[in-house]
């Protein structure tokens, strides 16, 4: 009896399979295409225009940014993008035009622009209103959070080339996987029938949850990420072993003692990953002082916005391409 009991709450072969499993889709969905559209009215808010080119450079050759003037002929778009960001100006009819086309085509767009109360009323149907969000940044630092938030929402099964590919999108997406594992966890916690039967699973999704964080950052199967991994198993015993020993002391609500600590230990492991991803200080770690944001977008001596001169011809404007060293090209 003892001895099944005991293969019922190990880790198997099968387990270990299934977290190298994850290694590789992980890193093929970090290197996945992604490609974001952004339109750009030519008297939008400055601080706006130049907060997002800063924020949009990729740093994966899988990953693009095109950025044409509102106004242009839409059909010119000859890709669908994954995701569309319009940053309106003073032509309401231009905006929603460019909202109705991108939506039509089944791309979530957002608008983005300095309040709540700026954005224009687009008249969109039910279908095209759904995939429309709206992002208000007063300043370009309040930006980068609200945007990354609004992307990983939008980009679903996309999100990890999105962290990968936009650094300062990573903590909004990590969040996001590091909570759905919780969840999951927690439900395992309160649903298990079969003394011991929760932890191989557990284990194995945070061990999968620790791999698709290392490649939202681009990190690639190393010693020491295998050193965290076992890591990541040590925890999850300390954590089963907590949770076993609570429930033992109060018989009544056990399942839910046992689905808070599956909740709270998936999140602690998460937020160690992340530290040792980020390399944070033990202060930061434990959370004294809080975790160091990073420096706000500078809008510094960049190229000007175009002319509408410039822009005629519908072209894209001059920075279509931006590659992963940051230079764009056309």
């Amino acid at each position: 009896m003892a001895n099944k009991k005991n293969r019922r709450s190990a880790l198997g072969l099968g387990n270990l399979l299934e977290v190298l499993s994850q290694g590789r889709d992980s890193r093929a969905d970090a290197d996945e295409s992604l490609r974001i559209c952004v339109l750009v009215d030519l008297d939008a808010p400055r601080y706006l225009a130049l907060a997002i080119r800063d924020a949009l450079v990729p740093k994966t050759p899988t990953a693009a940014v095109d950025v044409w003037p509102l106004g242009v002929r839409l059909d010119a778009i000859d890709e669908v993008p994954d995701a569309a960001v319009v940053i309106p100006g003073a032509s309401v009819t231009d905006c929603a035009e460019a909202a109705r086309h991108m939506a039509g085509l089944g791309a979530p767009t957002c608008l983005v622009v300095p309040s709540a109360v700026d954005a224009p009323e687009l008249g969109l149907g039910d279908a095209a209103t759904a995939l429309v969000g709206v992002v208000a940044a007063s300043d370009a630092s309040a930006l980068p959070r609200k945007l990354s938030s609004w992307l990983s929402r939008s980009l679903g099964e996309k999100c990890v080339a999105l962290a990968a590919a936009f650094p300062f999108c990573r903590q909004a997406v990590v969040d996001g996987l590091a909570l759905r594992c919780a969840l999951e966890n927690a439900a395992l916690g309160a649903v298990s029938l079969v003394p011991g039967s929760d932890f191989p699973i557990m284990t194995t999704n945070q061990a999968k949850l620790a791999v698709q964080m290392s490649s939202c950052y681009g990190a690639s199967l190393s010693p020491r990420r295998a050193a965290e991994l076992a890591g990541v198993v040590g925890a999850g015993a300390m954590y089963r072993s907590c949770a076993r020993s609570v429930a033992g002391l109060l018989p009544g609500i056990g399942n839910l003692l046992k689905a808070a600590i599956a909740f709270g230990g998936t999140m602690a492991t998460a937020r160690g990953v992340r530290a040792s991803l980020e390399g944070w200080s033990l202060s930061e770690l434990i959370g004294v002082g809080g975790v160091a944001e990073p420096a706000p977008f500078s809008a510094g001596p960049v190229a000007p916005l175009p002319t509408p001169s410039e822009a005629a011809g519908e072209q894209a404007v001059q920075y279509l391409q931006i590659d992963p060293d940051g230079k764009a090209r056309s």
